[in-house]
């Protein structure tokens, strides 16, 4: 049934409603299981953990705002049973179609949810998490500044030891590098994130990680872990 002329590979979307499903974290979840195949309502809300009647909500909104299409209809005695996928393999949302007044906005929004949870995540997954822990401010061996979080009795919270939790959260505003290091420094972090992607395991984890010149900015060189 699928129009392979009405799906197209690219679209670019316009109205604000449509952009607030694709860029709000929650909104977006429930648009995740069309991507690739079509599925019935009941097959994606098995996968995301809902209600058939509840996501059947944000079907039919999402059918109306263009990003959902029927892609198979398969009848049957009573009501018949409809496949849904999305109207394009990936989907431009303009900053002037969001709600946004900049693209800092924009990304801050987007920035801000998921750095919520992740810090949260990381807090609870840390050695002595549960206990009292503040900031260990000092130097490192350069002479440049180093906050730690801590306990009170001085154990460091980032979980290296074999045994603990897998977590990494910082801040490395000390990192001095000429632009042919930096860009090597892209390349290699950019590679090495791609290569445990793919390999897939039983637990998702979050990261994190940014790269930018500091432009214009008061920040000391600092290494806050």
């Amino acid at each position: 049934m699928e129009d392979q002329n009405s799906r197209r590979a690219w679209l670019e979307v316009g109205q604000v409603e449509a952009a607030v499903y694709l860029t709000d974290l929650k909104r977006l979840r429930v648009l995740e299981p069309f991507f690739g195949e079509a599925r019935s309502v009941t097959e994606a809300a098995r996968q995301l953990g809902m209600k058939p009647n509840s996501l059947l909500y944000h079907v039919r909104r999402l059918l109306a705002l263009g990003l959902l299409l029927v892609a198979a209809e398969e009848k049957r005695p009573g009501r018949s049973i409809r496949r849904y996928r999305v109207s394009a393999d990936k989907f431009f949302v303009p900053v002037e179609a969001t709600s946004a007044r900049t693209a800092e906005e924009l990304l801050a929004r987007w920035e801000r949810r998921l750095q919520d949870h992740l810090i949260t995540s990381a807090l609870l997954a840390s050695p002595g998490a549960s206990g009292p822990w503040g900031l260990l401010v000092g130097q490192d061996d350069r002479g440049l500044l180093r906050v730690t979080r801590v306990t009170r009795a001085g154990q460091s919270l980032l979980g290296l030891d074999p045994d603990q939790s897998a977590t990494l959260l910082g801040w490395y505003t000390g990192l001095y590098l000429d632009f042919a290091d930096a860009k090597a420094f892209q390349g290699e972090l950019h590679d090495l994130i791609l290569r445990y992607w793919k390999r897939g395991g039983g637990q998702q984890y979050a990261l994190r990680v940014a790269l930018a010149p500091l432009l214009g900015g008061d920040l000391p060189p600092l290494l806050n872990v």
